[in-house]
């Protein structure tokens, strides 16, 4: 992983040396005229930069700022893929978090089918002829019928 920074660290302090350079460019092309100072400037080798160049180097330093950006989030993105024993710790951590969900879960349905069983036991046996005496459908006409000695008609529909 360091191999792979080491490029990417380069290109983040050319990408900044650049920044700073259209950074004084720009502020040295915002400031307002002064004749006394602009002399003194020429004597030193200074070249004060035309107004209208104000805008260019606006533009040239955000798209410094976006190749900075553009960098940072590459190292990031390796920082991420690279990070082998991170995501295998996250991994690990998600699924003993998963296990002890479907535990509790587990746990959960247990009780549930204790309170279920406790109370069937609370309710009393249906008695053996129970279907043909509720009237159970279809089912229960065809028990009747038979038991009643084939007396009644069952009809479909």
């Amino acid at each position: 992983m360091a191999a792979a920074t080491v490029p990417l660290k380069d290109r983040i302090q050319q990408q900044y040396s650049q920044l700073l350079d259209n950074f004084t460019n720009l502020l040295r092309s915002a400031r307002l005229p002064d004749d006394a100072s602009d002399a003194g400037a020429r004597a030193q080798g200074q070249v004060r930069v035309p107004s209208e160049l104000l805008e260019v180097f606006a533009e040239k330093m955000l798209q410094a700022c976006h190749a900075l950006l553009a960098v940072v989030a590459e190292l990031k993105r390796n920082a991420l893929l690279n990070d082998v024993q991170g995501r295998n710790e996250e991994v690990a951590a998600s699924a003993a978090e998963a296990l002890a969900e479907a535990e509790q879960l587990e746990q959960r349905f247990l009780q549930l089918q204790q309170r279920i069983d406790a109370a069937m036991q609370l309710v009393p046996p249906l008695p053996a002829d129970a279907p043909a005496a509720a009237g159970g459908g279809a089912a229960g006409a065809t028990q009747q019928a038979q038991q009643g000695g084939g007396d009644a008609m069952v009809t479909d529909g």
